[in-house]
Parts: structure tokens; sequence; C-alpha cells
């Protein structure tokens, strides 16, 4: 397993999938309206967090859903963002974590599918 220090590359998806989660959790209930689809792709990352850091098998199917469904959730976003506000210094820091977003879910996607036979 490829290792980051001390911090297997999974474990580092794993805090990822798990800060991602707690953030959209966070955003849902800090909304004034009621958001489903950001509710939703928290709570998958929260449990796919879990599934990432136990290797579970299950973790490679929903790591690929939640991937996929945060790709467009972050691609909508960023083009939403930039086509309402433009690119102004006050949305660049929201632009920016959002496309980290997307990148982190599409190298997790990659990553996943590649290490896919290590899970158990």
């Amino acid at each position: 397993m490829p290792v980051l220090g001390k911090v297997t590359v999974h474990s580092f998806f794993s805090f990822f999938y798990l800060a991602a989660g707690v953030t959209l959790v966070i955003v849902l209930f800090q909304s004034s309206s009621v958001p489903v689809h950001v509710g939703l792709l928290g709570v998958l990352s929260l449990i796919v967090s879990y599934g990432l850091n136990r290797m579970k098998r299950w973790a490679i199917f929903l790591t690929v859903l939640t991937a996929l469904l945060g790709m467009g959730f972050g691609s909508v976003t960023v083009y939403a963002i930039h086509r309402m506000f433009g690119l102004g210094l006050s949305e660049a820091p929201l632009l920016s974590i959002m496309i980290l977003y997307l990148a982190l879910s599409a190298i997790s996607l990659f990553y996943v599918i590649a290490k896919r036979s290590e899970f158990g």
C-alpha cells in the first residue's frame, strides 16, 4: 500500500471525505432552504470516509458513486459562482476550494478503481 510518510493514501482520502462530509452537513444546517442534495452528498461522504478507513469492499462502489456525484455538484457550483458573481476576490477562496474538491474527488475515484483488489 502506498505510504505518504506515516499516512497511507487511503487514509488521506478517508480524511478528505470526512472533512467534505462534515462541511457539507454544516452547510446543510446553516442554509435557509433545504438543499437535499448537499445533505445526501454529506452523508455519503461520511459513510465513504468510514469505508475507506476500514478498507471495506463496499467502499469501492460508494466512493465511485460519491465521487461522480461530487464532481457533478462541484462542477455546477463552480459554473454557477462564475456566471453569477464573476471572478472577484471575494469569490476566489470558494472557487479554489471547489476546484480542490473536484480534483480530490477525481483522484480518489481513480485511486479506488486502481486499488480495488486491496479492499476486502
